[in-house]
């Protein structure tokens, strides 16, 4: 269902990842460091170097698992988006009571019904992880979540050989800590 309704051709506003994670992660976490800037920096790069070549579709913007039904229904568009359909799927596949899911199933199945570019898969991996950071850092209310999280960015970082952009994020996380 989720191919289809990325095949759908309706006005949605774009999502531009750059101003969100900046918002998600740095401004929720309330800390601007020296280090946070240079981090913010080298994750524009990251950005530009991971998505040339991306597609742009119509994306629910909200794809947690809360928000599909048995059967795959989809529900709760409010947060519609035109953006490339790895922030979806990512979003989807990174809920950690996922993890046990068949991904490359999913993936292929997906394939069946709309095309897929792999321009965008390994940013919105790691995309997706670090705002999920932020969003459980609102209040301090989940620290179990965010240090999940947390672990699954760095070891993303360090899957696709992202290093300089781990060093930055370590870098960053370490400064928070130390004005804390």
């Amino acid at each position: 269902n989720l191919a289809k309704f990325h095949n759908l051709k309706l006005y949605s506003p774009p999502y531009n990842p750059i101003p969100e994670m900046k918002r998600r992660l740095i401004d929720r976490i309330g800390k601007t460091t020296k280090e946070a800037e240079i981090f913010f920096e080298t994750y524009k790069e990251f950005h530009a170097r991971r998505t040339l070549g991306e597609e742009y579709v119509t994306a629910h913007g909200d794809l947690y698992p809360s928000n599909v039904l048995e059967g795959g229904i989809l529900i709760d568009f409010e947060k519609r988006m035109h953006a490339c359909p790895w922030f979806d799927i990512e979003t989807f596949f990174g809920a950690p009571y996922l993890q046990a899911l068949n991904q490359k199933e999913l993936l292929e199945s997906y394939r069946t019904k709309r095309q897929l570019k792999d321009a965008g898969d390994i940013f919105y991996k790691i995309h997706v992880s670090l705002c999920q950071i932020g969003s459980f850092s609102i209040g301090n209310k989940h620290p179990v979540l965010v240090n999940y999280f947390t672990q699954r960015t760095k070891e993303k970082m360090y899957a696709y050989e992202e290093y300089n952009l781990k060093e930055k994020f370590d870098h960053y996380l370490e400064s928070i800590r130390e004005k804390a």
